[in-house]
């Protein structure tokens, strides 16, 4: 397998240019096979009492190079495993600082280098499997999201992520100005229509037949308006099926939710718009606490699926048939709690026969070694929210058969 990013250093440094990671490129990254190894360095400011990134990247060399040899690697391989990392220590940009933690994942088939936003993590690891769970776990603590700014005066619709918003621009077929949508369109409840009426000398005058009161028809032009709304973005949202969260008053957000059909709108809403006072800032803050909150419906799907096989063969709490499972490819779906770990003897467990020169996987964290393999085999893994399951398991599989 070609290597997915190669590593590349530049006189003007590689960090501005590694990217954040995506749940496809960890599904990418499982397909390797070990030794893995994964470093860790925590964003660094210049003048503060914390190491460099270029002193923390050479300890945790060193430190590896240790742990290779004592798992039995021949150093020669060891050599070749280690040499295009030590690239890395001339990089101007890990000696000047970096804000976001990086990322650097290395097996002899490849070379990937990210960044990732909020992190703080300053270790290494070298295991059968890359160390994702830290990258993986903070990818679903902190979703990417839609914040849906709904006003009578503008719509407007921004795409959140960890490290800022960027406002999207809505399809030309969505009027985002409720006064221009009125005159353009009529409510869909509202039935008009034009009746002959005989008049002293045959002829016909239209006649109007409506529907409801004054307050009714005002209600239903504005859901009409939220249910157009609604329609034009579906094309834009079912590209990238983020969650969605709207802002707005009372009155407003309940005729959306009335009027839409996308499945992923989150539970609560923001209060306020622009024209309230409220911040951009502000909105998205509370969106982002209204995502952390979040179930999906994936998920709902698994707690619920798991609750029913409770008590059968297919539903696993127990670490290490959980682990055994996702090895041989049974784990459909895999959830668990953030920061849960255990380490333990991965080959042991899963009775892995070791050539001569081979690294031996004795201590490593079984629980990645689970989410790993699991999405090696096509598998589903999912963070549990809190109180997510009953009783004290942290980590739960559903088997495929």
């Amino acid at each position: 397998m070609k290597p997915h990013r190669s590593l590349e250093i530049t006189p003007r440094g590689a960090v501005a240019g590694w990217p954040r990671p995506t749940l496809g490129d960890l599904t990418t990254l499982c397909s390797f096979d070990g030794p893995c190894l994964s470093l860790y360095l925590p964003g660094h400011r210049p003048g503060t009492h914390s190491a460099n990134s270029v002193g923390r990247l050479r300890t945790q060399l060193a430190a590896t190079e240790v742990e290779l040899a004592a798992g039995g690697m021949l150093p020669t391989d060891i050599d070749a495993l280690l040499s295009p990392l030590h690239q890395l220590e001339h990089d101007p940009e890990l000696l000047e600082g970096h804000r976001d933690a990086l990322v650097v994942f290395r097996s002899i088939e490849t070379t990937q280098l990210f960044r990732e936003p909020g992190l703080e993590l300053d270790q290494h690891f070298v295991s059968r499997h890359f160390h994702i769970a830290p990258v993986l776990a903070q990818l679903m603590a902190t979703p990417d999201f839609y914040l849906l700014q709904l006003s009578r005066k503008r719509v407007q619709l921004s795409k959140v992520d960890p490290e800022g918003h960027t406002e999207m621009v809505l399809p030309p077929e969505i009027v985002s100005d409720y006064e221009k949508f009125k005159n353009f369109d009529q409510p869909d409840h509202l039935l008009r229509a034009r009746s002959g009426a005989s008049g002293g000398h045959g002829s016909q005058s239209p006649v109007s037949f409506g529907t409801g009161s004054e307050k009714e028809s005002e209600s239903g032009h504005f859901h009409d308006f939220c249910r157009s709304i609604d329609r034009g973005m579906h094309g834009l949202l079912a590209k990238h099926p983020l969650p969605l969260v709207i802002a707005g008053t009372k009155t407003e957000v309940a005729a959306y939710r009335a009027a839409s059909g996308y499945p992923r709108l989150v539970e609560g809403s923001v209060g306020g718009s622009p024209e309230g006072g409220n911040s951009l800032a502000e909105m998205v803050r509370e969106g982002r606490q209204l995502v952390g909150q979040w179930i999906s419906p994936e998920l709902q799907h698994v707690l619920q699926l798991y609750r029913e096989l409770s008590g059968s063969s297919k539903a696993v709490e127990e670490l290490h048939a959980i682990v055994r499972a996702a090895a041989l490819g049974l784990v459909e779906y895999l959830a668990f709690s953030a920061g849960t770990q255990a380490n333990g003897n991965y080959d042991s467990l899963t009775e892995r026969r070791m050539l001569g020169g081979e690294f031996v996987a004795r201590d490593v964290d079984l629980v990645n070694a689970a989410m790993a393999d699991t999405l090696r085999h096509r598998g589903k893994v999912m963070l549990l929210p809190e109180a997510g399951l009953t009783g004290s398991a942290t980590v739960v599989a559903i088997l495929r058969y």
